[in-house]
């Protein structure tokens, strides 16, 4: 059986090589695609073998198109009705063969089956094979992009290894939500003061495990303040197309919020039209409740301790209590 098995395996490394040379590899990617649902250990032989090939040329080709859009908020819940927009809208325009929409932990549950989750990972771990990971993601969707919902703050190890690189994001969409609101919320729902306030301020309180099965993978969330000034960053603007919406804008001018939405996934190199008959539809049936608000009734001292932590970011978006 071992002796079948390694003849089968030789013959489709000198296949594959083959298709590499004569194809590049957007045509051995295409048939690793195939492999991923139809056989899953010989995927990830060859997908072990090739994929540091192709991945470095992938990070050096500079007419790639990136295959990752970013949905990214501190609080996962928030980006509800824009990642239902973004499902109802792409199915309305037939565009769910070319565009998927997940969140990160959904997409990294593909890769359970993989050789990269033979281990768990820390966050310093997880720096180093996160490009990797995105790669994989793209590589088994074989979609013209994928919308994928992070809390992970943007972080910068080093020149070389930052949260993701130009070839994989095509760009991101930041929600950002009043601080204030957060905290109540999570003041009522926790019904413990002290977790509210070290969920919102306390950086060694964000590091997120998220498992997988027996598996985990630690998510560098970060404070608020931190989180959100990561990605409001001027280079990290610029440098990956990032949006800023206003959970608050979202809630008064929702159409507004999701044609500008369009129009800058547009700017970004995505074919998606933008139909207003489709938002309008949309919209005239958008629920409100999706946007939790909070009676900001904060005590003196809770006052104090939160604009001492918060300060900076609650003026840059007019954040008042």
């Amino acid at each position: 059986m071992q002796l079948i098995k390694k003849i089968k395996y030789e013959y489709q490394l000198k296949k594959f090589d083959d298709i590499l040379k004569d194809q590049g590899k957007f045509g051995l990617l295409e048939n690793l695609y195939k492999l991923y649902n139809e056989d899953l250990s010989l995927f990830e032989f060859l997908a072990k073998t090739y994929t540091p090939k192709i991945y470095d040329e992938f990070i050096l080709d500079t007419k790639i198109k990136p295959p990752i859009f970013w949905l990214n908020s501190f609080d996962n819940d928030d980006l509800k009705p824009i990642q239902e927009f973004l499902i109802f809208y792409l199915n309305e325009l037939d565009l769910l063969t070319k565009f998927s929409v997940s969140n990160f932990e959904e997409s990294l549950f593909h890769l359970v089956k993989t050789e990269l989750f033979s281990k768990d990972y820390n966050f310093n771990d997880f720096v180093n094979v996160s490009y990797h990971i995105q790669f994989y993601i793209s590589a088994m969707r074989n979609k013209d992009c994928n919308f994928i919902q992070s809390q992970s703050a943007f972080y910068e190890a080093s020149d070389k290894l930052k949260f993701t690189h130009p070839n994989l994001t095509r760009g991101f969409i930041l929600l950002i939500r009043n601080p204030y609101e957060i905290y109540m919320h999570n003041k009522q729902s926790l019904q413990n003061d002290d977790v509210a306030k070290n969920n919102l301020v306390n950086p060694e309180f964000n590091m997120l495990k998220k498992k997988f099965g027996d598996r985990y993978i630690e998510i560098n969330r970060q404070d608020w303040m931190t989180y959100n000034d990561s990605w409001t960053n001027e280079n990290v603007m610029n440098g990956f197309n990032g949006l800023v919406v206003r959970n608050e804008d979202l809630q008064e001018n929702p159409e507004e919020i999701f044609t500008s939405i369009l129009f800058h996934l547009n700017q970004c190199g995505l074919d998606i039209k933008v139909d207003y008959q489709k938002i309008s539809e949309y919209v005239n049936n958008f629920s409100k409740n999706y946007i939790k608000s909070s009676n900001l009734d904060l005590s003196k001292k809770e006052i104090k301790f939160l604009e001492k932590n918060l300060r900076s970011l609650e003026e840059k978006y007019n954040y008042v209590i």
